[in-house]
């Protein structure tokens, strides 16, 4: 949720929408959505992750804005994502975002899916460089992870990113009701005057990703006159020289996980008492209830959370996390 300091308008608009369910509730969903007056307008992404073995909905996340007229973002008539303004930024959220041809080799599609987003972008004065955040849903990623991190360490050389800031990432499996290779969201922050600014995060407890040949940021930070935003990555049991730690121990894998993402908000004067929002991945459903624990003793209420079977980037890896916190500057 981003807020204005003064509210034009009390009522929220919606930037995108996700949703984690079983591929067999994505028609019945999607149905179910677009009867809500003006959802037409919202980039929507529905992701294969129900943890229930009877299927349906493991949870839905809206990404809002109150106070700030907001643009819809086309791209072949095709909805793709929405803008807004503050004095600071400018902001565009992006989703539901794939490639144009789904049929094409996987590392094909993340090229498309990516042009696709810059012209989304070039659209709101913004290039790639603006992005502050992605996320990549990539149907059966244990496949082809390699491929897709070529695909895009390529893009972002060919467009400078590695010159500047590394967007903070999650790239985790599932399949999504376009049917494609991968689905994409991202947010994308273009500053004003200097006023607004987002920045890099290091992991204390980890080597940085492109390390091993991801190319992307463990966390990233937003700061505006008004608050700081912490987006932390997809996050996973992963030792400081880069390997997955506690192979088939999913408990050791969660306590780890909370570790690195405690030492990553500590890093910015932060706690999960700041955390607004988090999703948990779990590669097996089973293991889903081992999550109870680690919530309670981090003080993370259920809710907050939305728990989904998706496969993890890695055949030993269980478990991963994301959070976003936020913090009122003062």
């Amino acid at each position: 949720v981003y807020k204005r300091q003064v509210l034009d308008d009390p009522w929220p608009q919606v930037l995108e929408v996700r949703v984690f369910a079983s591929a067999d509730a994505f028609n019945p969903l999607v149905e179910r959505i677009h009867e809500i007056p003006g959802s037409r307008e919202w980039p929507l992404s529905l992701l294969d992750g129900s943890p229930s073995p009877d299927g349906g909905v493991a949870g839905l996340q809206l990404h809002l804005v109150f106070g700030a007229p907001v643009e819809t973002l086309r791209l072949e008539d095709e909805v793709v994502g929405r803008a807004f303004q503050t004095p600071e930024a400018s902001y565009c959220v992006l989703g539901g975002l794939g490639p144009e041809d789904p049929r094409a080799h996987p590392a094909d599609q993340t090229i498309s899916t990516l042009v696709r987003m810059e012209e989304a972008l070039k659209g709101q004065g913004m290039e790639l460089t603006h992005l502050g955040r992605t996320w990549f849903f990539l149907h059966r990623i244990l496949g082809w992870y390699q491929e897709f991190n070529g695909a895009r360490t390529r893009i972002y050389q060919d467009r400078g990113i590695f010159q500047g800031y590394v967007p903070a990432s999650t790239g985790i499996g599932g399949m999504n009701h376009r049917g494609s290779a991968l689905l994409a969201s991202a947010l994308a922050v273009k500053a004003k005057g200097g006023q607004a600014r987002i920045r890099e995060v290091p992991s204390p407890l980890q080597c940085s990703a492109g390390d091993y040949g991801s190319s992307f940021s463990r966390a990233a930070e937003l700061q505006s006159r008004e608050s700081r935003r912490l987006f932390v990555s997809g996050t996973a049991s992963i030792d400081p020289e880069g390997e997955t730690a506690h192979a088939g121990n999913v408990g050791a894998q969660i306590g780890l996980t909370f570790q690195v993402v405690e030492a990553i908000l500590a890093s910015r004067d932060m706690g999960f008492s700041d955390v607004v929002r988090g999703n948990a991945y779990f590669k097996d459903a089973a293991d889903a209830p081992a999550l109870g624990p680690a919530l309670a003793s981090y003080g993370l209420a259920p809710e907050q959370v939305v728990v989904s079977r998706n496969t993890v980037c890695r055949e030993d890896l269980l478990f991963e996390m994301e959070v976003e916190a936020s913090r009122a500057v003062v």
